[in-house]
């Protein structure tokens, strides 16, 4: 059973993680310039 989408605009959806996200959530979180002003190492 899917979860609910959490909120959906014309431009934007916001859902939890699904295991198909993995190799993208890595590509984004490698990004140096992406990452830089998170709050974590």
């Amino acid at each position: 059973m899917e979860k609910k989408v959490a909120a959906e605009t014309e431009r934007l959806i916001l859902r939890r993680y699904k295991k198909e996200d993995i190799q993208d959530l890595f590509e984004y979180l490698s990004d140096q310039e992406v990452v830089k002003y998170e709050p974590y190492n």
